[in-house]
């Protein structure tokens, strides 16, 4: 159960369908949202560009003033665009702990963007982004430090809001313990949803793997309609095939652990990950 549900906000259009996914979530067990909006630190940005020659010896006040008045402008449009959200959506706006209803805040910091997110992330049991190509929306950066550094599960949401969000989940299953905490993460979702599919790929001719089978009998506890398909290997890599499965299965959910090949960065952000943070427009939960 997800009792408090970060939700970064940096005031791009695309920060709509990541509130409504994270309402819907809080909804299920009347829980919590907070909004954070991060205004870049100006004294790290005029330090940059001292340090890179770029005239940040000759910074004036005026330019200090200007830089400020922006980011305020910035978080009062964010901010504003939340509270909208919220009253149109009767959430009540409070840091008070409530035993009905969902609750929300909002919250500024000032320092980087992915510092903050992380150390935050830590203290909520998970956090919702978006896929934003814009400097103003949260990207693979952000999801990257709520991920790597937490220990917290992170939602992508899909761009397109819910759709059947949650209806059918697909697990990209592999034997790993990444994939193994992923779904325990995803057990309110599992739990809820009207089918879970269970997909691996036997990524070589002949490799046999019992543990779909072992996952399904364990999963049937808690979800009665738990299923397991095995893709054979292709010319395709083996995420390829999983994401294609997915969205060919009409997922309204992916469930997946960070797996791969070393260095380690590349084994969580390289590959389908990277694909799927920057491109597979399905709503995503990941954790390491």
């Amino acid at each position: 159960m997800f009792k408090t549900i970060l939700v970064p906000s940096g005031g791009a259009v695309t920060d709509l369908p990541v509130y409504e996914t994270a309402l819907a979530i809080a909804r299920r067990s009347d829980a919590h949202l907070v909004f954070l909006h991060v205004q870049t630190d100006i004294r790290d940005v005029i330090a940059s560009m001292a340090a890179g020659d770029l005239g940040g010896g000759s910074v004036t006040g005026g330019m200090v003033d200007e830089m400020e008045a922006d980011a305020a402008n910035t978080e009062a449009a964010a901010k504003s665009v939340v509270e909208a959200f919220c009253a149109r959506e009767q959430i009540a706006m409070s840091n008070v702990p409530s035993t009905t209803g969902v609750t929300a805040e909002w919250q500024t910091q000032i320092g980087r963007l992915t510092d903050c997110v992380a150390s935050l992330a830590r203290m909520t049991d998970l956090t919702v982004v978006g896929r934003s190509p814009s400097s103003a929306g949260v990207g693979a950066e952000v999801v990257e430090a709520a991920m790597m550094t937490t220990g917290r599960p992170v939602l992508i949401a899909a761009s397109a809001g819910l759709g059947a969000f949650g209806k059918t989940v697909v697990i990209a299953w592999k034997d790993t313990q990444e994939a193994g905490r992923a779904v325990a993460a995803a057990m309110p979702f599992i739990e809820a949803a009207e089918r879970v599919i269970i997909a691996s790929v036997n990524e070589s001719a002949g490799e046999m793997d019992d543990s779909c089978e072992r996952l399904r009998k364990m999963l049937s506890w808690h979800n009665a309609n738990v299923t397991t398909t095995i893709l054979g290997p292709q010319n395709d890599s083996a995420s390829d095939v999983l994401l294609a499965e997915a969205i060919k299965l009409g997922a309204g959910l992916l469930v997946m652990g960070g797996y791969g090949h070393n260095p380690l960065r590349e084994a969580i952000f390289g590959g389908f990950t990277q694909q799927v943070v920057s491109s597979a427009d399905i709503p995503v939960l990941m954790i390491h």
